[in-house]
């Protein structure tokens, strides 16, 4: 239930330029062990510390929850992606340039060209300089979007990993066990354990910085979404666009949804996706976030209403491309409605019927949903 004058939380801004530091600097320490340069970091986290408060100090929140220390640990580590990023761009940058300055010395000589990890080193080094200077300000802005969402009663796109503990502490432990084995193995601060702490910091924090990420859509995406929320409008469904039911454990599942069409006694959780072209299929795991949106959802939803049979159905409309038989037997045995259809010119074609008796059929056919006949709407008075 939404309060009606929820208490809200400023964002924590010391904390947050903190994280931005810490990130930074455990990012580019193989860069920096790479060129040998270790005793940069100070100033690497001083600098990035200066970026992220230019990042923040004008944001605002109307989040009315306080992060929890297990969404700050994953918030901190997700500050880490971008320098790792930056890291390995380094790398590939140093071992282009060494590569290109080894093969010079053999035309014209090594008295002209010189040592070839210098070369190496001043051209990432120029690169990953020049990469830093805007980054550390945008990290900051979008962990502390993440952090302190603007929607009400939302929480962190976070609370979903935390949900499976498990898995963390397995990938955690994962990471350390690697880590601890290349210092036995390898010269800690060479180049090869350089290259392997990249790797380890590149996987396992880049993810997460990735996650709630607001989707950028370009216009044909939106127009094919849009069209497919008018199909089902006409067939007598409530669409609602950027849902959210004020759930801390829905909110930031319902981020991966398009749309929630309410019908009757059924909610459709809906995404519309453009189906992959040429040699590539569109395979199960495009439904994966779509089911777990859902089945939380009928979790919600079943308790809420007593549990009188409010369905919830996910609900993955592909246009164009192929499809793939993984998910193909992955909505059949998942409860995933999947519906294909071969290009916008269809939807169009239908939309474009002027008798709204004749709309509403042809709609709830090319979609495969009973039409909605009438004004009463008991899933959306539900939720």
């Amino acid at each position: 239930m939404i309060r009606s004058d929820p208490e809200t939380f400023a964002p924590n801004k010391p904390a947050l330029v903190l994280a931005t530091a810490f990130g930074f600097a455990t990012g580019l320490l193989p860069f920096l062990l790479l060129i040998d340069e270790w005793r940069w970091l100070p100033l690497v986290a001083a600098a990035a510390a200066v970026g992220g408060f230019v990042g923040i100090r004008k944001i605002e929140s109307s989040s009315t929850f306080q992060p929890t220390l297990g969404e700050w640990a994953l918030g901190l580590w997700s500050s880490v992606g971008q320098a790792a990023a930056v890291s390995l761009t380094g790398f590939i940058v140093y071992a282009l340039f060494y590569w290109i300055a080894s093969g010079s010395v053999f035309i014209v000589g090594a008295d002209v060209i010189g040592n070839p990890s210098v070369w190496g080193k001043r051209a990432s080094a120029a690169l990953v300089i020049v990469t830093f200077l805007s980054v550390p300000a945008k990290v900051a802005k979008a962990l502390a979007a993440k952090l302190y969402p603007t929607v009400a009663e939302t929480r962190t796109p976070f609370l979903a990993l935390l949900a499976d503990p498990v898995k963390l502490w397995l990938v955690t432990a994962l990471a350390i066990g690697v880590v601890l084995v290349s210092v036995f193995l390898l010269e800690p601060g060479g180049t090869a354990f350089a290259a392997v702490l990249t790797a380890v910091l590149f996987y396992t924090s880049l993810p997460l910085s990735e996650i709630g990420k607001e989707k950028q859509l370009g216009a044909a995406d939106r127009r094919a979404e849009e069209s497919v929320r008018k199909l089902l409008e006409a067939a007598g469904y409530k669409a609602i666009t950027s849902p959210t039911i004020g759930d801390p454990g829905v909110d930031p599942l319902l981020k991966e949804v398009d749309f929630l069409a309410y019908g009757g006694e059924r909610v459709l959780v809906v995404v519309v996706k453009r189906g992959a072209t040429g040699a590539e299929t569109s395979d199960w795991s495009m439904a994966s976030p779509l089911l777990s949106a859902a089945n939380i959802l009928q979790e919600r939803l079943a308790a809420k209403d007593g549990g009188l049979g409010l369905g919830v159905r996910p609900f993955l409309v592909l246009i164009g491309g192929a499809i793939a038989d993984s998910l193909r037997t992955f909505g059949e045995r998942e409860g995933v409605s999947l519906v294909h259809l071969p290009s916008d010119s269809v939807i169009h074609e239908v939309l474009g019927d002027s008798d709204p008796d004749a709309l509403a059929e042809r709609a709830a056919q090319l979609l495969s949903v009973p039409r909605i006949r009438g004004t009463f709407n008991r899933a959306s008075a539900s939720v």
